[in-house]
């Protein structure tokens, strides 16, 4: 009885010694409610932006993990003996003989995508058609609305879609063995609805609208293609049996590649890895698969921008604390006297530091809520905010304000708390004003702040570098329009729209290729000395691949293009002559090549000359300018033109139009119209050239933008601090600033006072920050094989701005001390 009663006695004592933290908190609080509301600000933008990259990141790191095999699936990877070079695309044999030779092999799923007109009734789309094999909804989790998944593709006649599909040709009925025509190749097939498959969720590397049959790459590509093992043309996914070892697994793989490449005597030795499903999408140099692979150094860059910002905060929140530590120095004295310990003291100051954290919480949350659209911008992500949808969130949110609560209350605490009673009475607490931390704190914050607007300056002059840069042919006024067809129907199409425009005041002309700017082109590499030849595939555009392969090797990229291509685009032929229906054997035997090429063949007089390897035994009729056809991170690679299309991959897949004209509207409506009649109601998926250029660096669009923000958000919340932190400075030399004015001191003079201080900070900030933002951003830079200079102009501009902006911040408070009445001043405390 007597022990409960002390539980009793104790727990109320507790809860009146908390009633007593809370009411001496919320006390002090309210007392310096201006320094409230700028730690509160400073800490809710700081904890809303670590909330928002925790969400980017969380979900970049679950790309593909909700797959119930997840662990057990695999892409098979094609790489080059003795290097880390290579690329995901596998020749179309491979997946059958993998799995007719290794019984650890539970399914092999080949998976293709192209973009092709669907057709119902007199409807006409343009759509993103996957080609798999049937086991592919056995190994893969994408859920099956209607339809049985061991039989839904079957029938190779059969087509699932997605529910939205689904919505946009049959709404308010039953799909379920309805036909559809699907563009194949150069003709449309019939094929019947068979299945209802939910859409694929926004962390899939896989994604889909409508599904058919893997037997369909007949359609798509000539036979021997599909039957050789020199052609690269999609990714191979392996589904092993569970307890199948991988690194033994690849042991065996060995043997398999000497017997299926060496020995056959394909061309570059090679060799067969296994790449986990979950760690495509973060590993960039091996490229996506429906999604382009993320570069997992951007999460780094988010993470560090948040952990920055939300340092100035806390940073903010000590150097003010500490500044209004002489003004709480004899409270704590008194509490001293009374009994209190240093623990309870602490305590104390934690639960201060805690409740204004629960407080910014809740600002960062509002602010998460407003601002996720344009973060969801930025990021071109599909993010959503729900604290019991997402069963991390709540535990993330619960660490991340205890441990905002700790560091920003930690130095604090322990200042104030170890105050001895004597001292505080005689007022021996020299806290704030010159202390050496507040004044570290002050730069490291700006440090910070400078750093990112430099990085937001230089992105922006790279930006500017590469859109004025003369890219060998005319972006402007041109349009690029996909055939979506295949064969002679793909060039007969372009024959018959160029005919159509002749005359046309407000088109120039009208060319056929294959590969658009902003495409992949094709990639051939070739091997001499026994007359053995290698064409590697398309879209071979990962950076990890070889820019060029050493020894008697090599390679270039290859395009087909009619004779109106060089014209259209505004290139110049600077040897020999460009492709002409006055020489009917240019179809098949001539070649167009790039300065680039002829450097690498070693040719002065490039004309008549034979490409190497045997791949084609056309000659050599002209070179043409270097251009870029691939973005500015890569430099100009050799290029050969070709007119003929009977052995190779693609056709006139695309058709360049060169416009000239001011009402773009009319004449986009007028080229629609006239598409609609040439390719019997094809969609008119137009795009702007201009645009899928820009749309190689949308990446450093983003990131720009996202810096900038960054920058922004940082500098608020410095200057924030700094506001305060003037204040305070102000607050303590009042008396000293009224005996100034009595003196004769002008307002400039005391402004200048209190200026310098803090603009020698700011200066030190700077030497800080430039040789980091160099360093930094040099090295992002290497990623440009053309890049702008990294002048002092940039860093120079950068601290100005700093400064002005710093010494604006201190002047508001120094001007309004100044202009105060000495007579008040002087009654200070």
């Amino acid at each position: 009885m007597l022990k409960r009663r002390l539980d009793r006695r104790q727990i109320v004592g507790i809860v009146i010694m908390l009633k007593n933290y809370l009411k001496v908190t919320l006390r002090n609080l309210i007392r310096h409610r201006i320094y409230s509301i700028i730690s509160i600000i400073g800490l809710g933008v700081g904890i809303a932006c670590c909330l928002l990259i925790f969400l980017y990141v969380q979900d970049e790191l679950s790309f593909d993990t909700f797959h119930t095999s997840a662990d057990r699936i695999y892409r098979v990877l094609q790489l080059e003996e003795g290097t880390a070079d290579g690329f995901a695309a596998t020749p179309n044999l491979l997946a059958g003989e993998l799995k007719a030779n290794f019984p650890e092999i539970e399914a092999a799923v080949r998976f293709d995508n192209t973009q092709n007109t669907v057709k119902y009734q007199d409807q006409s789309f343009s759509e993103s058609i996957a080609l798999t094999d049937p086991e592919f909804f056995s190994v893969f989790s994408f859920p099956l609305i209607q339809g049985n998944p061991q039989s839904v593709l079957s029938d190779p006649s059969s087509v699932v879609m997605t529910s939205q599909m689904v919505e946009k040709y049959f709404p308010n009925e039953d799909p379920i063995g309805k036909p559809i025509s699907i563009l194949l190749g150069d003709a449309f097939m019939d094929f019947t609805v068979s299945g209802i498959i939910e859409e694929a969720p926004n962390n899939s590397s896989i994604q889909y609208s409508l599904i058919i049959s893997i037997e369909h790459l007949k359609q798509l590509y000539p036979e021997r293609l599909l039957n050789s093992w020199n052609i690269i043309l999609f990714p191979t996914f392996l589904q092993l049996i569970p307890g199948t070892s991988v690194p033994e697994f690849e042991t065996k793989l060995v043997d398999f590649c000497d017997r299926m490449f060496v020995q056959q005597e394909l061309g570059f030795p090679r060799r067969l890895e296994l790449q986990p499903l979950t760690d495509i999408h973060l590993n960039p140099d091996l490229g996506g698969i429906s999604v382009p692979a993320a570069n997992p150094i951007y999460s780094y860059i988010l993470s560090a921008i948040a952990i920055a910002i939300l340092l100035i905060a806390c940073i903010n929140f000590m150097s003010l604390a500490v500044g209004r530590s002489s003004s709480r120095a004899r409270e704590v004295g008194l509490r001293k006297v009374l009994g209190a310990q240093r623990s309870q003291l602490m305590r104390q100051f934690w639960g201060e530091s805690l409740l204004l954290s629960v407080a910014a919480l809740i600002l960062g949350i509002v602010l998460v809520e407003v601002f996720m659209p344009t973060f969801n911008n930025l990021a071109e992500k599909e993010l959503t905010f729900s604290l019991f949808s997402n069963q991390l969130l709540i535990p993330a949110l619960i660490v991340l304000t205890c441990l905002t609560a700790f560091v920003a209350g930690i130095y604090p605490a322990l200042l104030l708390s170890r105050l001895m009673p004597v001292d505080t009475f005689r007022g021996n607490t020299r806290l704030g004003g010159k202390n050496r931390l507040i004044q570290a704190l002050v730069v490291l914050q700006f440090a910070i702040s400078i750093f990112l607007i430099a990085c937001t300056f230089i992105i922006a002059s790279q930006i500017n570098f590469v859109r004025d840069q003369q890219l060998g042919y005319n972006k402007d006024f041109a349009i690029t329009l996909p055939t979506q067809t295949d064969g002679e129907e793909a060039a007969n199409l372009v024959t018959r729209f160029r005919y159509e425009m002749t005359n046309h005041p407000d088109v120039i002309d009208v060319a056929g290729h294959a590969y658009s700017f902003g495409d992949s082109w094709l990639y051939i590499g070739y091997q001499q000395g026994e007359g053995t030849t290698v064409l590697i595939g398309e879209d071979i555009t990962s950076p990890g691949y070889p820019e060029q392969i050493e020894g008697p090797e090599g390679f270039y990229y290859m395009n087909w293009v009619d004779e109106h291509f060089i014209p259209t685009m505004e290139m110049n032929i600077i040897k020999g002559r460009n492709f002409s229906e006055e020489f009917p054997s240019d179809k098949a035997d001539a070649v167009i090549i790039n300065q680039t090429a002829a450097e690498m063949f070693g040719w002065d007089d490039p004309i008549g000359q034979q490409l190497p390897g045997g791949i084609s035994e056309a000659s050599v009729i002209g070179v043409v300018e270097d251009f870029h056809f691939y973005p500015l991170h890569r430099k100009i690679e050799p290029l050969v033109l070709h007119m003929s299309r009977n052995n190779f991959i693609s056709s006139y897949s695309q058709i360049a139009i060169r416009i000239n004209t001011e009402d773009m509207s009319s004449t986009l409506a007028m080229l629609e119209d006239v598409w609609s009649d040439v390719s019997n109601g094809m969609p008119f998926d137009y795009r702007f050239l201009d645009d899928r250029i820009a749309g190689q660096y949308a990446a450093e669009f983003r990131w720009r933008s996202i810096v900038q923000y960054s920058s922004v958000f940082t500098f608020l919340v410095a200057c924030l601090g700094l506001f305060g932190l003037t204040s305070l400075a102000v607050a303590k030399r009042t008396r000293e600033v009224g005996i100034r004015k009595v003196l004769g001191a002008s307002i400039a003079g005391i402004v200048t006072m209190f200026s310098t201080d803090f603009a020698k900070l700011v200066l030190i900030a700077n030497l800080i920050a430039w040789p980091i933002a160099y360093i930094v951003m040099n090295h992002w830079l290497s990623d440009f094989a053309y890049r702008t200079n990294l002048g002092i102009t940039t860093f120079l501009l950068t601290g100005i701005i700093a400064l002005v902006i710093a010494i604006f911040t201190v002047s508001i408070q120094a001007i309004k001390a100044a202009i105060t009445n000495p007579v008040d001043s002087l009654r200070y405390e």
